[in-house]
């Protein structure tokens, strides 16, 4: 599914793809290394009409723990209140792809209700310059505790308007409900809003995206 968003106050779009039957489920690897496994494996299944771009891993943050488990607090980095994650860790099915259990970590984790992601350290997205004055593009995992389709909207926190898009990996491509991945494309790199939708749940994370080698 993908969308696109021009600015704070445009509207997004998003229209569901037919992809490809999901590839066969993979071995069970270790925690971090097994969500950037299938993130570089999404996009050459699902993704690849945006182009083969640099695997930006999905890791975890170390931080103090916030008030509330599972919901994020903010931390000013550089005039950017990027989000931090809270204490809680996304539930067994969240965390499944395909049958296997795609990640063991429990750092790092932020959840909208149904909807978990896992906060890159520091809340710093690292994204690959397409071409010379091109986007940056990288991929992003979302895990669903609930069955539904994923949708993802983005905008500046500050600065000018620029574009966003999104491509997330379909209920037929990935299941109904764990693991779905999803590339992302910003206009320029700065402090980032990203929300994921899930049915009624709405996760709101803040980060800033920054220019990294391919």
């Amino acid at each position: 599914m993908r969308s696109e968003t021009r600015g704070p106050q445009s509207r997004a779009k998003s229209r569901r793809d037919s992809g490809p039957a999901p590839p066969a489920p993979g071995d069970t690897v270790a925690p971090v290394s097994g969500v950037a496994a299938e993130l570089r494996r999404a996009a050459v299944v699902r993704l690849g009409l945006l182009g083969a771009v640099g695997l930006v891993t999905i890791g975890t943050a170390a931080c103090s723990a916030p008030p509330h488990a599972g919901q994020s607090s903010r931390t000013t980095v550089a005039t950017c209140p990027v989000s931090n994650p809270g204490n809680a860790v996304a539930p067994l099915v969240a965390r499944m792809n395909f049958g296997s259990e795609l990640t063991t970590s429990r750092r790092g984790w932020v959840s909208g209700g149904s909807l978990w992601v896992q906060l890159p350290p520091r809340s710093q997205l690292g994204a690959i310059r397409t071409s010379p004055g091109g986007r940056l593009e990288t991929k992003f995992g979302w895990f669903r505790s609930v069955p539904g389709q994923v949708r993802v909207t983005g905008r500046p926190v500050s600065g000018p308007a620029a574009l966003f898009r999104s491509s997330v990996g379909t209920v037929p491509e990935y299941g109904p409900s764990g693991f779905t991945p999803s590339v992302l494309e910003f206009g320029r790199p700065g402090c980032w809003q990203i929300t994921g939708v899930l049915g009624g749940s709405h996760l709101n994370i803040v980060m800033t995206v920054v220019q990294v080698s391919p």
